[in-house]
C-alpha cells in the first residue's frame, strides 16, 4: 500500500476503547486529500488485520445485496470536534466502491475442513482497532481544540475501513435458484457481521481480500476517496 495513501503505519500500537489496553494492529494505511474552499481534510483509513494461513476460507454468501445503509458511517466515520460544520448526508459515497449498492456480500466467513475459529477472530480484532484507533483521534482532535483557536485548525472528516487480508485462497458459497451449491473463486468480497456495542447487536461491514487483491483495494480506495467532498447538500451547521 506504500504507493498510494499518503502514510502507512505497520505493527503500531491502539488502545483498546473497551479495556484500555494497548494493543497491536496490522496496517493503519491513510489516503489523504485536502481542499481549500472549504479548508478541510479529507482521510480513507484502510486498517487490516493480516493473517498467513494454509487452508481455504470459504465465503458462504447471501441471496440478497446490501444497500445505503446507516451502517456505512455510523461508526466508522468521524469529523473533528472542532469542525466549522458536521457533515451528516453522505449518501453519495455509497457510489464509491468501498461502499457501493448492489454488491453481494457474505455473512460468515471460516477456513475449509476446519472448525478454527481463525478468520472470525480475525474479523473481531481489526474491529477493536477501528475502534481504539477512531477513539485516539477523537481524544487529539479535543485536546488539539481545547490548546488552539479552532479557526487555525483545519477540520478533517475521516472514514475508517475495516480489512481482513489473507494469503489463503478465498471461495464464495451460495445456493442457485434451483437449490444447488454453487463454489467461484474470489479475491475480494463485502462481509457483514455482528457486532456488540453497548448491549446492542449492530451490522458491521469488513472487506475481506487475498494478498493478491492488494492493488485492487487501493484502487477502490483512491477512487473513493475522490468522491469525498463537502457540497452544499452534505453538510449542516
Amino acid at each position: 500500500m506504500l504507493d498510494g495513501p499518503s502514510t502507512v503505519a505497520h505493527s503500531g500500537y491502539f488502545r483498546d476503547a473497551k479495556t484500555g489496553a494497548l494493543r497491536e494492529f496490522g496496517v493503519n494505511a491513510t489516503f489523504r486529500k485536502h481542499t481549500y474552499v472549504p479548508p478541510i481534510s479529507f482521510e480513507i483509513h484502510v486498517i487490516a488485520e493480516c493473517k498467513a494461513s494454509a487452508p481455504s476460507w470459504v465465503l458462504y454468501m447471501a441471496s440478497d445485496t446490501f444497500g445505503a445503509r446507516d451502517w456505512d458511517f455510523e461508526t466508522f466515520f468521524e469529523t473533528s470536534s472542532h469542525a466549522a460544520k458536521t457533515v451528516r448526508n453522505l449518501s453519495s459515497f455509497s457510489f464509491a466502491p468501498l461502499f457501493r449498492t448492489a454488491r453481494p456480500h457474505a455473512y460468515q466467513v471460516a477456513e475449509a475442513a476446519t472448525k478454527n475459529s481463525t478468520p472470525y477472530a480475525a474479523v473481531q480484532q481489526v474491529l477493536d482497532a477501528v475502534e481504539g484507533i477512531r477513539a485516539n483521534h477523537v481524544a487529539s482532535d479535543e485536546s488539539v481544540a481545547q490548546a488552539s483557536d479552532s479557526r487555525d485548525t483545519r477540520p478533517a472528516l475521516r472514514i475508517y475501513v475495516p480489512i481482513l487480508i489473507t494469503t489463503s485462497p478465498l471461495f464464495e458459497v451460495r445456493l442457485s435458484a434451483t437449490g444447488e451449491t454453487e463454489v467461484t473463486e474470489t479475491h475480494v468480497a463485502p462481509l457483514f457481521t455482528k457486532r456488540d456495542r453497548d448491549g446492542a447487536v449492530i451490522d458491521r461491514l469488513v472487506w475481506v481480500a487475498h494478498q493478491s487483491a492488494i492493488d485492487e483495494v487501493v484502487r477502490m480506495t483512491m477512487s473513493s476517496l475522490d468522491t469525498m467532498n463537502l457540497g452544499s447538500e452534505s453538510a449542516a451547521d
